[in-house]
C-alpha cells in the first residue's frame, strides 16, 4: 500500500485512508471523502492531492484551520508521519505504509500488538451499516453467514439470563462464523483489564491452552480498536464489547498462520457491538442481584433493639433526632450493650439508608492491614497487590461507615482519620490522587477516650471530630426491666436455631436472670439464652439450664414461694459454707484458701464476689 491517512483522535479514529491520484476532501459535509461528525470542522475543510510526487495539504479557507504538527498552515507538502489535526480530529500522514502501523500510546515492543496489521472501530463495521454491507461485501456464501450469525446472536442475547451463559453462546456462534482455534472474553473493571475473570473455550473437545497477549487487551481497552495481528506463527482477533462509550470486556480469538482477514474483522467487531449492551446489562443485573441479597442478609441479621424502659426510651428518641443529620456520631456504652444496633438503627431512618452500611474493628486488624482496609491500594502499590482494592471509605461513599473499637486506632491512622474528616478525601495506599467521598461517620468505644487523650494515647483534635453528636448505650444492669422482654426474644430466637421447641422461662429463673449483673450485658444475655436451649431438658427454661455464674449470683431464695430445702438454695449455701471455713483456716489469705480447696485464686476471688460474701 502507498501514502495513507491514519486516523488518531476523534471520530475518524482506527480509520485508514489510502492518498492516491484522486484529491482526498476532510470536511463536515457529506460529500466529502472524509466526512467528519464534528462542528469544529467547516464543510469543506481542507483537500489532500498529489503535487508532483509529493502530496500538498491545502486548507480551504476553514473556519478554525488547519494544523500540520500543532503550526497553522495554508499549504503544506506533507512528510512522513506528519500530524494533522482538523477541529477535533488527528491523522497522521504516512508516505507508505510500514509492518507496524503506527499507534497512539505504544504497547511494549514484545506485545503482539505492536505487530498488528488492520485496526478498525466496532461501530465501522460493514455489517453495522446496510449500505456499506452491500457496497463493501460480497454477495457470497461466507457474507450471508456473517449476517445469519448475526441474527442467532441477536436472539442468543435475549435468551441469555446468565454471564456464563451469554459467554458461552458468543464463542460457540464465533467459532461457527470464523476459523478460529480457541477463545475468551475477558471482563473490565475500574478501567483495567481482569485477566483473572476471562472465560475460555476451545473448538472441540479440547481444552483450551489460551495465553492472553497483555499488551493487545490493555492497548484494545485504551483505544478501542478492534484488531488483527500476527504473533510468531499465531494469528490473533480482538474486538472490543463497547456499551455506552465504556468498554465492558473484550472479545479474544486465536488461530493458527494468518487465519484472521478483514472480513473476519468486520464480522467480530460487529459482535462485539452487539454484544456489549447485552453484557453491560448482565452485568448491572448480577450487581443488583447482589446488591439485593446483601440488602435481604441485612434486613434477616437481629438487629432491631428490644427493651420498654426509660434508658431505652431515650436512646429511641436520640435515633429520632440525631438520624436525620449528617453530623458524626460517638457512641460509648460497655462491650455488649449493643453499639453496633444503635449505629444500624440511624444508618435505617437516614437518608442514606439506600447507600451501604460498612463496618469495621478497629481493633481486630493490624495498624497495616486496617490501613489497607479503611484506603484500598493501588495495584502494584506492595508485593500481592496484582489489582486495584477500594477501601471500606470508597465502598461506603454516600452511605455510613462504622468504626467499632475507635479507642484502638493506631497513631498514624489517627491521623489519616482526621483528614479524611476534615476534608472528606484521602488518598488510595500506593496511590497520588485524592479520592473524595461522602460518607457519615460513626463510631464507638467501650473505653474512656477523654482518659485515652489525657493520657496521650488518643488524640484530643479527633476526639473533637468525632464528639460532635456523643450517646451512651445503657448498660443492661441500668435497666433491669428489660431483661424479661430480653430473655423470652433471646429464647425464641434460640428455639428457633438449635430446632428445640421452647414456650417460655420459669419465674425462678426469670428471677435468676434480673438478679445477676450481666458484666457482658445484652450479649451474655443472649449466649445464656441459647445454652439453655441447647441444654434444657423441657420446653420451658428452668433455674438448673441458666449458666453457673448467673446460680451463683443468688443470695436469697429465687422467689417468696421457694422454700429453703429449695436444691439450688441448698447447693448455693453448701458452697458458701466450704469457701467460708477455709478462708477462715487460712487467715482471710487467698492463695492459702485456695490451695486447701485445690482451685486457681483466681477463681477463688471469682467465687466471693458471685456467692456475694465479702
Amino acid at each position: 500500500m502507498g501514502a495513507v491517512l491514519v486516523g488518531m483522535d476523534g471520530p475518524p479514529k482506527g480509520r485508514l485512508v489510502p492518498l492516491g491520484e484522486l484529491e482526498v476532501s476532510v470536511g463536515r459535509d457529506q460529500a466529502n471523502v472524509i466526512a467528519i461528525d464534528d462542528l469544529a470542522a467547516s464543510r469543506r475543510h481542507c483537500v489532500i492531492g498529489l503535487s508532483g510526487e509529493r502530496f500538498r495539504l491545502t486548507d480551504l479557507e476553514s473556519r478554525n484551520g488547519t494544523f500540520v504538527n500543532g503550526v497553522p498552515v495554508r499549504q503544506r507538502l506533507l512528510e512522513h508521519n506528519d500530524q494533522i489535526r482538523v477541529g477535533g480530529s488527528l491523522f497522521l500522514f504516512l508516505r507508505s505504509v510500514p509492518s507496524e502501523i503506527p499507534r497512539v500510546g505504544a504497547a511494549p515492543e514484545n506485545s503482539a500488538v505492536a505487530r498488528s496489521t488492520v485496526l478498525l472501530t466496532s461501530d465501522r463495521s460493514a455489517y453495522l451499516d446496510a449500505e456499506k454491507l452491500a457496497k463493501s461485501l460480497p454477495s457470497s456464501a461466507r457474507s450471508v453467514r456473517g449476517v445469519q450469525v448475526l441474527l442467532r446472536m441477536s436472539q442468543a442475547l435475549q435468551s441469555a439470563r446468565t454471564l456464563e451463559a451469554l459467554k458461552r453462546e458468543l464463542l460457540e456462534l464465533l467459532f461457527d462464523a470464523v476459523p478460529a482455534e480457541q477463545g475468551a472474553i475477558v471482563l473490565c473493571t475500574g478501567g483495567s483489564v481482569d485477566f483473572d475473570s476471562a472465560f475460555a473455550r476451545c473448538r472441540g473437545e479440547s481444552s483450551p491452552s489460551l495465553r492472553i497477549d497483555q499488551g493487545i487487551a490493555e492497548q484494545l481497552l485504551k483505544d478501542r480498536l478492534a484488531t488483527v495481528a500476527e504473533a510468531g506463527s499465531r494469528c490473533l482477533l480482538a474486538a472490543p464489547l463497547v456499551c455506552l462509550e465504556r468498554v465492558e470486556g473484550i472479545l479474544y480469538l486465536e488461530a493458527g498462520g494468518k487465519a484472521f482477514d478483514q472480513g473476519h474483522l468486520d464480522l467480530v467487531s460487529a459482535v462485539g457491538a452487539l454484544a456489549g449492551p447485552a453484557l453491560h446489562n448482565l452485568l448491572r443485573m448480577e450487581s443488583l442481584h447482589a446488591e439485593n441479597e446483601r440488602l435481604r442478609d441485612e434486613i434477616r441479621i437481629e438487629h432491631d433493639m428490644v427493651g420498654d424502659s426509660n434508658a431505652m426510651h431515650e436512646i429511641h428518641r436520640f435515633i429520632a433526632r440525631a438520624a436525620g443529620a449528617d453530623s458524626t456520631v460517638l457512641i460509648g456504652g460497655e462491650s455488649g450493650t449493643g453499639k453496633d444496633l444503635l449505629a444500624r438503627a440511624l444508618h435505617r431512618n437516614s437518608a442514606r439508608s439506600s447507600k451501604p452500611f460498612v463496618a469495621i474493628n478497629c481493633a481486630a486488624l493490624t495498624e497495616t492491614l486496617l490501613e489497607d482496609e479503611l484506603f484500598g491500594h493501588e495495584r502494584g502499590a506492595f508485593t500481592g497487590a496484582v489489582a486495584l482494592k477500594k477501601g471500606k471509605f470508597e465502598v461506603a461513599d454516600g452511605g455510613t461507615l462504622f468504626l467499632d473499637e475507635i479507642g484502638a486506632l493506631a497513631p498514624g491512622l489517627q491521623a489519616k482519620l482526621l483528614r479524611v474528616l476534615q476534608h472528606q478525601a484521602f488518598e488510595r495506599v500506593g496511590g497520588t490522587r485524592p479520592i473524595q467521598v461522602d460518607v457519615r461517620i460513626v463510631a464507638a468505644t467501650n473505653h474512656d477516650l477523654e482518659a485515652a487523650v489525657r493520657a496521650g494515647t488518643f488524640r484530643q483534635d479527633l476526639f473533637f471530630r468525632l464528639n460532635v453528636i456523643p450517646v451512651t448505650m445503657p448498660a443492661l444492669r441500668d435497666r433491669r426491666e428489660d431483661i424479661r422482654l430480653l430473655a423470652a426474644y433471646f429464647a425464641e430466637k434460640s428455639s428457633h436455631k438449635v430446632k428445640r421447641k421452647i414456650t417460655g422461662i420459669s419465674e425462678k429463673a426469670h428471677a435468676l436472670l434480673a438478679r445477676y449483673d450481666w458484666p457482658g450485658n445484652v450479649r451474655e444475655l443472649e449466649n445464656a439464652m441459647e445454652r439453655a436451649a441447647v441444654l434444657g431438658s423441657s420446653d420451658v427454661i428452668l433455674p438448673e439450664d441458666l449458666p453457673e455464674v448467673v446460680l451463683e449470683s443468688s443470695s436469697v431464695p429465687a422467689s417468696p414461694l421457694a422454700s429453703s430445702a429449695n436444691f439450688q438454695d441448698a447447693v448455693l449455701e453448701a458452697k458458701r459454707r466450704v469457701v467460708r471455713d477455709a478462708l477462715e483456716r487460712a487467715g482471710g489469705v487467698y492463695t492459702e484458701a485456695a490451695k486447701l480447696l485445690d482451685i486457681h485464686p483466681n477463681y477463688l476471688h471469682r467465687l466471693v464476689n458471685s456467692l456475694r460474701l465479702r
